[in-house]
This record gives C-alpha cells, structure tokens and sequence, in this order.
C-alpha cells in the first residue's frame, strides 16, 4: 500500500512538475541578442566592482541596475521578460553567454596591455626624470666644487701675498757653494 502511495505520489509530482514548464511568450519590446550582450556585459563588469570601486559608485549615487536601465533606456521589466525568453532557448542563451565571455576577455587582455604600457611609459619618464635630477645634481656639486676651489685659491694668493712681504724668497743662486 505504502508503495503504491509512493509510486502514485511521485507520478503526480513529475506530471505536475512538467505542467509549470511552457514556452514562454516572445516580448513585444524583446531585446536584441547584441544588446542583450552588451547589457550582460555591463551587468558583469558593475558586479565585479568591488571594495573602493564599489563606494565610489556609492558615493556618487549610482546604483547598479539603475544605471544599466537608463544606459540602454530599458526597463526592469522589459529585461526580466526578454531574458526569460533567452534562458528558455539554451543554445541561444548559451549563444548570448559566450560572446559575453569573449568580449570580457577581450577587454581584459585590452587593459592589461593599456596597463603595462602606462607603467613601462612611467618608468621611462622615472627614469628621465632620474637622469636630469643626478645631472643636476652633478651640475651644483660641479659649481660648488669650483667655487671652493676659487675661494680656497684666493685665500692662498692672499696668505702667499702677506708673505712674500714678510721672508724674502732664497733664489737659487745665492748663497749656494759652487
């Protein structure tokens, strides 16, 4: 008896189940498959801010869905619908995803470029920067150097000069033994 309530049971569920799953009505205002790339795309690229991205998006009052709808002058409602009518149609879906990841992946490779050229640009200006700091640098210790040496020189010029008044140079002919 136990059984066949059971076996009963589980028919009805699976019939019932099936019931629920009908082919859902196409939108009148369906959205493009490439805008709904583009729509998916942004939706991932909002998503992925986080930490200080995320509270400078807060910060400056833009919400996250709001944004997107007003982006592609769309609705929440016009969404749900036309990507309720995509997710029915898996290869379509599935379709729609991958050119999502592509293009993701095709941004971040683009970045990670524009990245590594911003930074190797920096360390070419660093190093210019360098450069010109330690010729400079050279430059003044250069012209300090030589006005100590002129400082010095003349200080010496003026001992010698004081004297030369005092003590008589001993030439070198007189008062030597021939």
């Amino acid at each position: 008896m136990l059984q066949r309530f059971l076996i009963f049971f589980c028919v009805t569920l699976a019939l019932s189940a099936c019931y629920g799953n009908k082919k859902p009505k196409k939108p009148d205002n369906l959205i493009s498959e490439k805008e709904m790339v583009n729509i998916l795309m942004d939706i991932k690229i909002m998503a992925s801010a986080t930490g200080k991205n995320k509270n400078i998006l807060d910060e400056n009052g833009i919400h996250q869905e709001d944004f997107i709808y007003k982006k592609y002058n769309i609705d929440s409602l016009q969404f749900a619908l036309s990507n309720e009518y995509y997710s029915y149609y898996l290869v379509q879906y599935e379709s729609i995803y991958a050119k999502v990841n592509d293009s993701l992946s095709i941004l971040k490779e683009l970045y990670s470029l524009q990245n590594e050229r911003e930074i190797a640009e920096k360390r070419i200006q660093d190093s210019l920067a360098k450069i010109a700091s330690d010729t400079i640098n050279e430059t003044i210790i250069d012209t300090l150097v030589n006005r100590k040496e002129l400082l010095i020189n003349e200080d010496l010029k003026t001992v010698v000069e004081e004297i030369e008044g005092l003590i008589e140079p001993v030439s070198e002919n007189e008062n030597q033994p021939q």
